[in-house]
């Protein structure tokens, strides 16, 4: 509804770029490959950890990020453009726990 009636965007004539939580799973991620291309029918797809790109846009390849969203804080190593899953640090406190 979104892409067609408010963006007015024909998602076969555009690619999806999604960028992803550092934890997301294998099953997490096929399940977003499948619903991009099945159902929403978009002609192709890059898919790339949030960590990574914010590295990147410090023109980096290594660094510690911080992510601190609305429920959670991840603290994530980014070492030559990959993440290590074993070294990220997930805390259940965020933005909300702040603001209440």
């Amino acid at each position: 509804f979104t892409l067609g009636k408010k963006l007015l965007v024909n998602p076969s004539e555009h690619p999806m770029f999604y960028i992803e939580p550092p934890l997301s799973s294998k099953e997490y991620r096929q399940k977003l490959i499948e619903l991009f291309f099945e159902e929403y029918e978009f002609n192709g797809l890059f898919m790339h950890k949030a960590p990574v790109l914010s590295t990147y846009l410090f023109g980096l390849e290594s660094s510690l990020v911080v992510d601190i969203g609305a429920e959670y804080t991840h603290v994530v190593p980014v070492v030559e453009g990959f993440i290590n899953p074993k070294g990220i640090i997930r805390a259940n406190v965020g933005g909300e726990s702040i603001t209440r």
